[in-house]
């Protein structure tokens, strides 16, 4: 899966006039370009097919290591160094592009390296009468020193001249006297201003995902391709598009999609405002409301005395989440405006793409204080005992208003979603219950155990068609209210059954349509021509396992697949090429 940033390209890149790379907008990159796992001798962060351009070169030394680029003119350099970039890959990349851009500014070929010097001015000497000196080859040992363009991007202080030999111990240049006849002495180089590198910022670096540069194009001026490679997953079983192939998803060519990604990588989720509206999320209020009436007429969704216990059970799995049988197509429609929505915002990349068959939240306003154990768990475990990374980004869109400061929420463990927290958690003996499909909760012990590591618990209070996109290893659950008054929504909801209910939520998530197996597709495809009963699926786009009937809802009327879905729908849901 390619995901090219135009920004590594010529017509791209963000620079100065002088055709200097602004390096403060490449920072996010960090966490996206990754070296290969063994790096070669003298070629770190370059990949096969690659060549070295004219005027770039390696450097590797005890107090630093990375790639330099030379200004076609000799007079100015810039160092990238690898441990600033977290990757040999991004400080090869930033050089070759460097050198590019100020080839382009020179107006010269690429062809005229930077290896031979361009003619230098002559320097008059101190004595008079003396001829100048006679320049000779290019490989003078006594020319003047370059610039050091990035001595903080390196980091190792001021610049130095050019020649030092390896014995010669580090500082900066000692000044040449007037006997070795080169006459003035020269001037130290002043640090440039507004070049430097600052250190990346914690959102940007607190999370790595499995990624790699990809191949660099022959073409000369053609950009090198940036790619999310998804690692191989190394257990007996194979997984379609390897570890973290759920960072696949964003669109690394925007500002909101990368900013929803490193959000995603820091905390295990990340929050996107407005994405319906209250029209699309009061029609989507009704859609529920007229399926909860054909599974229990005796609910009324205006008399509030019909919200009874026994009423809701029939209704709901558990307390308030329906994943029942038909409930996974109710909100069809909104699955579509959800990818939609999503890809017009630039957060997703805009291709194929399967959808989960998911149910959605009805919650019961209560006279008092719900009490509740608590159930924080993950929605993905080990696979052969190994972790398969960011495999599934789960998402929920809120269709009403709940009180932000007491109302039920969701809410989770920020940081949890980190492999070797989320290995160790799954692996250790006591932590957490038997898994149940992908479906795991924590035991007491496991919340301590994380509270030992110094997380906690949070809410993430959102309002009426905002979103919320979570890695499905992050520790979760579904809050409750405070307060019997929060328990009901703050504004009322819905067209035709309009009033104020509980949380209304409803679940989505989607995934690369290259990443289903064919075996999927071909179950998904049987289950929907048959025309029977419409089954209601976990939060796997990828995946058939549907929720099992229920005894309390035996009696329950059956619910049918739609009759005719648009091709648009069929293509989502994993029912057509």
């Amino acid at each position: 899966m390619m995901v090219v940033d135009e920004r590594f390209s010529a017509k791209g890149a963000i620079k100065d006039a002088e055709g200097s790379l602004q390096l403060g907008d490449y920072k996010d990159l960090i966490c996206i370009v990754q070296d290969e796992a063994e790096l070669a001798e003298g070629r770190e962060g370059l990949l096969a097919a690659d060549q070295i351009p004219i005027g770039v070169r390696r450097w590797k030394d005890p107090k630093g290591s990375g790639w330099v680029t030379a200004h076609p003119s000799g007079k100015r350099t810039r160092w990238f160094n690898s441990a600033i970039w977290k990757s040999w890959r991004m400080a090869f990349l930033l050089a070759k592009l460097q050198r590019e851009l100020w080839e382009a500014h020179e107006a010269l070929p690429r062809e005229a390296g930077a290896d031979q010097k361009p003619e230098q001015k002559e320097t008059p000497s101190r004595k008079r009468g003396r001829p100048p000196a006679d320049k000779g080859p290019a490989k003078d040992k006594k020319a003047a020193p370059k610039q050091r363009e990035d001595a903080q991007g390196r980091g190792r202080g001021a610049a130095r001249p050019r020649g030092r030999g390896p014995g010669r111990g580090p500082g900066p240049g000692r000044p040449r006297g007037p006997a070795k006849g080169r006459g003035a002495r020269p001037t130290r180089p002043t640090r440039p201003t507004g070049r430097g590198l600052k250190r990346p910022s914690t959102a940007a670096t607190a999370a790595t995902p499995a990624a790699a540069a990809s191949e660099s194009s022959a073409a000369p001026m053609e950009a090198p391709k940036v790619r999310l490679r998804l690692q191989r997953f190394r257990g007996p079983e194979p997984l379609l598009g390897g570890r973290h192939r759920g960072l696949a998803l964003f669109n690394l060519r925007s500002e909101k999609g990368r900013e929803a990604l490193v959000g995603l990588m820091k905390d295990g989720f990340t929050v996107l405002r407005k994405v319906f509206d209250a029209k699309e999320c009061d029609v989507a209020v009704d859609r529920i409301w007229d399926f909860a009436i054909g599974r229990c007429p005796a609910l009324d969704p205006k008399d509030e005395s019909t919200w009874n216990p026994d009423n809701w059970s029939a209704v709901v799995r558990g307390k308030n989440l329906c994943h029942l049988y038909g409930a996974g197509w109710v909100l069809w429609q909104e699955r579509l405006q959800f990818r939609k929505r999503l890809v017009e915002m630039d957060v997703y990349a805009d291709v194929p793409h399967h959808v989960s068959w998911d149910g959605f939240h009805l919650g019961r306003p209560t006279p008092k204080p719900w009490s509740r154990t608590p159930w924080d768990h993950t929605d993905q475990v080990l696979l052969n005992g190994e972790s398969t990374g960011c495999t599934w980004v789960q998402g929920l869109v809120a269709l009403n208003d709940m009180d932000l400061s007491d109302g039920p929420a969701f809410e989770c463990w920020p940081g949890s979603h980190q492999d070797e927290i989320f290995v160790e958690l799954q692996k250790t003996e006591g932590l957490c219950d038997s898994p149940n499909g992908s479906f795991r909760v924590l035991q007491d012990a496991g919340r301590g155990w994380l509270q030992g590591k110094g997380m906690k618990r949070q809410r993430v209070p959102i309002s009426q068609g905002d979103v919320i996109l979570w890695d499905s290893r992050l520790v979760h659950q579904g809050g409750v209210a405070a307060s019997a008054r929060a328990s009901q929504a703050v504004a009322p909801s819905g067209q035709q059954h309009r009033g104020c209910y509980g949380r209304m939520v409803a679940y989505m998530c989607l995934g690369l349509a290259e990443f289903t197996p064919p075996s999927v597709v071909e179950k998904r495809r049987k289950s929907y021509e048959a025309k029977g009963e419409a089954v209601t699926l976990n939060h796997k786009p990828d995946a058939f396992e549907a929720f099992k009937k229920s005894r309390y809802h035996a009696n329950s009327p059956p619910m049918a697949f739609p009759e005719a879905l648009p091709p648009e729908a069929l293509q989502l849901h994993g029912l057509a090429p």
